[in-house]
Formats: structure tokens, C-alpha cells, sequence
């Protein structure tokens, strides 16, 4: 949850990186050694070359050189097949024939530094630049047979020459006038042998000891043959040092992807999925350095059967990344039973993965186990690799489906070309169409599945917050996210002054709040892994209490002065015209008092304490007013406008506590009958009342006087049909006065109280 938890993953991301990366290379010093080093290390003499053996003599591997033939580079040609006039090396690019020569290294790489060494005439160097753009051309021309070895003309040894020549009597031995290099064989032992038909090696060509630059042409040979000379496998590595070099530059690459990803992810289990998706695809790479780059055995087998774990774990792991990036942060998530069946189903087809030695269901190697390296694909291979591939695509069919209304999922094409893209790749490999052409399978793979999960980013599928701190930092939120130690993390604008000693001092409250400033405190709620600190500005909720108080009080004085003009009207009043009086004032606001009364009863209970407390205000205001306008009803005096406006204004403030903007423009000055504005007064309240639950925060009304009649207008943005006074209407009525509703647009409505000018003075 915190960048410091980012931070730490990115560190272990690293850790595992270094350290798988020198177990492989370890690895590959300890374990390293071609079979000819192996045989010697175990005591056991081999055939060698004499290129081979002063390195092994010098390193201490071999101890004993038994020279016993040596072996020229030469032209064998088929004259039964060719009249082609062949002398030497420049005439294999002028004949029509096809030249053939074994593609095996070190013997290859060592034609290859012969036909240098005669190009370069005077020189004698070994660059082999001019011998590359020989074999290039005649490759070119379509004559460089390293496959089937059936054409006329042969690059090769001269004892090999000379079989030829028992065999066939129209070989013809060619020794190239340009020039060629010769090569010792013998045995080379770690321990002195009996070895019969040793030669003397004194006086033979000097270019044979020149061994290093010979063995710079077999460490390069593989690169050379296939880039060079066939134009195959450009964007592939062929050796050691490729090998090493691409994987370490994808780990690097992968390394500060993922650190990418855990910055930007908030997630706790989206975080682990990704850091788990970064060790599987490190595990597959370093798992390709150890595997390109020692000896051929039985084990290798099992190493190149073990790339399927790593695959299978990156499909299983998208798709698990798919089902919890909507889930709640918490501590974990169960797998579901589907989750459960797929892994069983993959579980099962990596087993035979592991077992094909036994039954090649998958892998039919055609010429036994020994050369495993020819096979060819069995039924389930193509189920193991749609298995594969579906899993990728549960995965985005899954994002795609909770991506919901996203505004950026036009953008779904990017992961949808990506698999495309993956699809296409695995296809060409396995089927061999342009295998020769495409990049290495382990780090093509899964590079496409970074690029399909940055592309599911990018594309609205997959969401990581990684704008969570700046939109929070910036927002008008007044709150600070710490963890569970009280250390802020998030803090927003309007938090800036709240330092980490309040916080602690916080921390140490019982009862979970403390008092920051006048009118302002501080909360904390506990929130999984750590702690949400809001800050409250009570300074509006207690102007109101304070509004609400003196309304109160203004209430009572208006009982007061009630029972004080009851008291003085006693005296001229009989004791049944008093009572009628309040008899008749208790009819009218009874139904408001008992409204009031249950209002205050369940205020305790109610969460928006503010709100309600406005609502009783607002009903407060209306009683005191609407017994004013009763007992100067029973005056039988007219009212003057201006303090019906004020009346008018005085309710508009009360309602603006509870959410209501009212805009007011009430210019009529004369004066008017007080039931006239007593059902003025009844209808603006019951508007206000009708339209507090329904979310209406804007409304304005004016009390005017136009040619002929006496007008109260409220413009809203909402239809209160039908109206909310009905007791209004049936004494406007008796006042030849109506009512009007008018929609005056799609938004905007009028309710219009009109009296007809007579009686009235304005």
C-alpha cells in the first residue's frame, strides 16, 4: 500500500535478478566443458585437434599430445558430374555447380579459416571477411549444399578426400592455389598413454600452432555461418556471449518494467501478482542462459521441458491478475473453484511435459533420445500451446468484460493486436515457416507478455491508480491516509498543517478525535492497513445551532408577548372570545407544532444531524411568522408589503441553511390584506417544505405588483405538480385569486399566486 512496501518489492525484484543471474553464470563456469573437456577432466584420452590441444595443455586439463596425421583443407570435385575448370578457392564462385561441406563445428569454422587464409594471398591473415562474401555469394546463387552433401564438388579434409576417392575413382583432389592451412590430429590424454603411429610435427606449416586466432573462428563459426553467409537468424543469438548479453539486457529491461508497475499499482494483491509475474519471467530467462549454453545431456532435456512450468505460471498468473484487480485490498483473496480446475488442467499437461521420454506424446524425436535436438511435434504439443494461449485470453476477455463503460476502451485493439501478435509468433515457430528468421521463442514470449500487460494499462483494461497520489494531493478532500504506525502517506492540500506530532498526539486520543483549532477537529477511522485522519469544520453546524437558538428564543418571546396580549385583551374580551381565539389559532398551526415536535424527537437519530437541524429551524421560523400574521389578521388591519418582503427574505435565509439557494425580489412597498398575505406566506413554506427531500438547491421568487393584480411567483427547476397546498387553494379561491403552474423550458418551471387589485392598497 505504501511506496516504501514499492520500494521493497523493487529491491527483492533486483535481488532475485543478480542472484539468478550468477547462479546461471556460475552455473556455466562450473558446469561448462564441451565433451571433449569432460572426457579429459575424467581421466579418459580423446581425439583432438591440434588448435584444441595447446589450449587444454596450457589450462592443465590434458597433459600428453600424440600427434598422429595431419589434415589438409582441400577442393574434392566429382569430374563424372563437372567439367568445371576448379583450381582453387575463386573458382568455386564462377562454376554452376553446387559446392557442399559439412556445417560442424570445429571442423566447419576450420574450412572457414583455411579459405581466409588463401583469399587473403601475400597477407596470410586469418580475417575472414573475403571468405564470407565467397560462401555468401555462392549461398546467394543457391549452390551451398551444408545439408544434403550431394553435389559435385566438396570443401573438405584430405583424409576425408582420399575415402572419396576409394569410393568413386572420378574424384579429383584439388589443393587451392590461393592457399590452404593443414591441421594435426592425434590423442590428446590428462595421463601419459601407449598411443602407436605418433608423427613428427617439426617442419609442418607454421599457420598450424596459430591456434587462437583459429579458435576466435570456432567461438564465432555458428554467428558467422548463419548471419553472414545463409542471412538466417539475424535477430537470434548464436553463442555463449549472445546469449548472455540479450538475456541480461531483457532482465535489466524487465527489472525496471516491473519496478514501473509496483509504483504505479496501489493494490496489495495486485502488487504481489505482479512481482510473482516478474520472478516467473526471470526464472524463464535465467532457466535459457543455463540451458543455450552447457552440454548436451539428458538433463538438458528436462531443463528445456521445465520453459512449460514458466509458461503455464505466466498465463495462470494473468489470469489470476485479471479476476482480483476488482477486489477488495484485502489480506486474501480464495481461489475459486474455476481458478482451482485450470491449474489441475495444467498441472496435468506440464506432468506429461515431464514424462514425454517415456511415451513422446508431445515431442517425437526422430532419431532417438540421444540427438534430441531433431524431433519434431506430437497432437498434444498443440494442445499444450492453445492451453497456453487461452489462458492469455481468459485473461483479457476478462478485462475487457469488467472494463465496464471505460472511456478508454476504444483502445482495446492495443492488447487485442499484442495477442494477435503472440498467436502469429507461436504459430510460425512451431510449424518452422520462418523459424530460422525469429528471435529467440523464451525472450520473444515474454517480451509479448509485457507488451500485452503495459498495453492492457494503457488501455483502460487493467487499472493501477498510478495518478492516486497527485489526484489525491490535489483534491479538495480535507483527509490524510497514514499507515499503521501514524506515518502520513497521502495527504491532501488542506491537510498540509496537520504535522506528524498532532498525528501522534491523535493516536493517543481515547476517544478518537481531538480539537485542532476553534470550530475544527481532527478523526481517525481505522481503514485496512493503517488509518483514514479526516478533518471537520464545525464552524457552519454551529452557526446554525447558534441560528437555531436564537429562533427558539425568538419564539418564546413571541409566546410572551402572546400572553401578554391575551392578558391585555382580557379585558375586553369575554372568556369565550378568548378561547375561540386560540381555539381557532391552535386549528391552524396544530398540524405544524405536532410536525415540529416529532422533528425534534428524531434528531438523535438521524445521521445528517445538520440537515435536520435546518428543517427545524426552517418550521421554527414559519410558526413564529404565521402567528404574527394571524393575530394581526384579527386586527382587520392591512399589512405593509415591505414586511411581508421581510417576512419573505427571513424564511429564504432559513432555508439556505438546509441547501436551498432562494434569490428574492420583492419590490411591492403598498400594504395588503393579511389573509392575502397569510396564504402568500403558507404557499412559499410549503414549496420550500415539498422540495427539501427532492435535491432542489436553487429556486427564486418575487412578490410584485403588475397592472391590475397582486403577484407572488417562485421559479424552480423541478414540476411540484400536483401542487403541495391544497387548503391554499380553496381559500384562494375564495379570494378571486389563482393559481398558475407554466413549464417555461425543459428545465425551468413558475407557480404564480395572483390577486386582482380591489380592497388592496399598493
Amino acid at each position: 500500500m505504501t511506496r516504501l512496501t514499492d520500494l521493497s518489492l523493487v529491491k527483492r525484484i533486483v535481488m532475485f535478478a543478480v542472484l539468478f543471474f550468477f547462479i546461471a553464470e556460475f552455473s556455466l563456469t562450473f558446469c561448462y566443458a564441451d565433451s571433449m573437456n569432460s572426457e579429459l577432466q575424467n581421466g579418459k584420452a580423446v581425439k583432438a585437434w591440434n588448435v584444441q590441444d595447446e589450449p587444454a595443455l596450457k589450462a592443465g586439463i590434458a597433459k600428453y599430445w600424440y600427434p598422429q596425421s595431419v589434415e589438409r583443407v582441400v577442393i574434392a570435385v566429382d569430374r563424372s558430374r563437372t567439367k568445371a575448370n576448379i583450381k582453387g578457392w575463386t573458382d568455386l564462385k564462377n562454376c554452376s555447380c553446387n559446392v557442399s561441406f559439412k556445417d560442424l563445428n570445429p571442423e566447419g569454422s576450420y574450412i572457414l579459416a583455411s579459405i581466409s587464409y588463401g583469399l587473403n594471398g601475400e597477407t596470410q591473415e586469418f580475417a575472414p571477411s573475403k571468405a564470407i562474401r565467397l560462401l555468401h555469394t555462392i549461398n546467394n546463387q543457391g549452390r551451398l549444399d551444408l545439408e544434403s552433401h550431394d553435389g559435385p564438388v566438396w570443401i573438405c579434409f584430405s583424409s576425408q578426400a582420399k575415402q572419396m576417392m576409394k569410393d568413386n575413382a572420378s574424384i579429383q583432389v584439388i589443393v587451392p592455389k590461393e592457399g590452404t592451412l593443414s591441421f594435426a590430429r592425434g590423442i590428446l590424454s590428462k595421463n601419459k598413454v601407449s598411443v602407436s603411429g605418433t608423427i613428427d610435427m617439426s617442419g609442418t606449416d607454421s599457420a598450424i600452432a596459430d591456434y587462437k586466432v583459429i579458435n576466435e573462428y570456432s567461438a564465432h563459426y555458428v554467428k558467422i555461418m548463419r548471419k553472414d553467409i545463409r542471412n538466417t537468424g539475424l535477430l537470434t543469438s548464436f553463442n555463449g556471449v549472445e546469449h548472455t548479453l540479450y538475456a541480461l539486457i531483457f532482465i535489466i529491461l524487465l527489472v525496471v518494467w516491473i519496478s514501473t508497475l509496483l509504483y504505479r499499482s496501489m493494490n496489495k494483491n495486485v502488487r504481489r501478482t505482479i512481482y510473482m509475474i516478474g520472478i516467473m519471467i526471470l526464472g524463464w530467462v535465467v532457466l535459457r542462459i543455463i540451458k543455450y549454453d552447457l552440454p548436451n545431456g539428458a538433463w538438458i532435456r528436462y531443463l528445456w521441458y521445465s520453459y512449460y512450468f514458466f509458461q503455464f505460471g505466466l498465463g495462470i498468473l494473468m489470469v489470476w491478475l485479471a479476476y482480483i484487480v476488482d477486489k477488495p485490498d484485502i489480506a486474501r483473496v480464495k481461489w475459486p473453484v474455476w481458478f482451482k480446475t485450470l491449474i489441475s488442467i495444467e498441472a496435468v499437461l506440464l506432468a506429461i511435459i515431464f514424462t514425454n521420454d517415456m511415451h513422446q506424446w508431445v515431442f517425437i524425436f526422430n532419431t532417438g533420445l540421444a540427438d534430441f535436438n531433431n524431433y519434431s511435434y506430437n497432437i498434444l504439443f498443440y494442445i499444450v500451446f492453445a492451453v497456453s494461449l487461452g489462458t492469455i485470453l481468459v485473461a483479457m476477455i476478462m478485462l475487457i468484460v469488467k472494463s465496464g463503460k471505460s472511456r478508454r476502451k476504444k483502445y482495446v485493439i492495443m492488447p487485442v493486436i499484442v495477442f494477435i501478435l503472440m498467436v502469429t509468433y507461436g504459430f510460425a515457430y512451431t510449424t518452422g515457416a520462418v523459424a530460422r528468421n525469429l528471435p529467440d521463442y523464451t525472450l520473444s514470449i515474454c517480451f509479448l507478455g509485457m507488451l500485452f500487460m503495459e498495453s492492457t494499462i494503457h488501455s483502460g483494461l487493467l487499472h493501477l491508480n498510478r495518478l492516486y497520489g497527485k489526484l489525491f494531493e490535489h483534491s479538495s478532500l480535507r483527509m490524510m491516509i497514514a499507515d499503521s504506525k501514524g506515518k502520513p502517506l497521502y495527504t491532501s492540500k488542506n491537510m498540509e498543517d496537520v504535522t506528524p506530532e498532532i498525528v501522534e498526539q491523535l493516536g493517543e486520543s481515547d476517544d478518537g478525535w481531538i480539537e485542532l483549532y476553534e470550530n475544527e477537529y481532527l478523526y481517525a477511522d481505522d481503514i485496512p492497513g493503517g488509518k483514514v485522519i479526516r478533518r471537520e469544520d464545525l464552524t457552519t453546524i454551529n452557526n446554525l445551532k447558534k441560528k437555531t437558538e436564537e429562533a427558539i428564543h425568538g419564539l418564546e418571546t413571541t409566546s410572551l408577548f402572546l400572553e401578554r396580549r391575551e392578558k391585555a385583551a382580557h379585558e375586553v374580551l369575554s372568556e369565550e372570545e378568548k378561547n375561540r381565539i386560540m381555539d381557532t389559532l391552535a386549528g391552524e398551526i396544530e398540524g405544524r407544532v405536532g410536525q415540529l415536535n416529532s422533528m425534534v424527537d428524531e434528531l438523535p437519530d438521524m445521521d445528517d444531524k445538520k440537515q435536520q437541524i435546518a428543517k427545524v429551524a426552517l418550521l421554527l421560523c414559519y410558526i413564529k411568522r404565521r402567528c404574527n400574521l394571524f393575530f394581526l389578521r384579527r386586527e382587520n388591519k392591512l399589512m405593509p408589503g415591505s414586511e411581508l418582503a421581510v417576512y419573505l427574505d427571513e424564511l429564504a435565509e432559513f432555508a439556505g441553511y438546509a441547501g436551498i439557494n432562494v434569490l428574492t425580489a420583492n419590490t411591492a412597498t403598498g400594504e395588503i390584506t393579511n389573509i392575502k398575505a397569510t396564504l402568500i406566506y403558507d404557499m412559499f413554506y410549503s414549496v420550500l417544505e415539498r422540495i427539501l427531500p427532492l435535491g432542489e438547491s436553487l429556486l427564486r421568487e418575487q412578490f410584485v405588483e403588475e397592472t391590475g393584480e397582486v403577484k407572488f411567483q417562485i421559479f424552480l427547476g423541478q414540476d411540484l405538480t400536483p401542487l403541495p397546498f391544497k387548503d391554499v387553494l380553496k381559500s384562494v379561491e375564495s379570494e378571486n385569486g389563482t393559481v398558475l403552474t407554466r413549464e417555461l423550458d425543459e428545465s425551468m418551471y413558475s407557480i404564480t399566486l395572483s390577486f386582482p387589485l380591489g380592497g388592496d392598497k399598493l
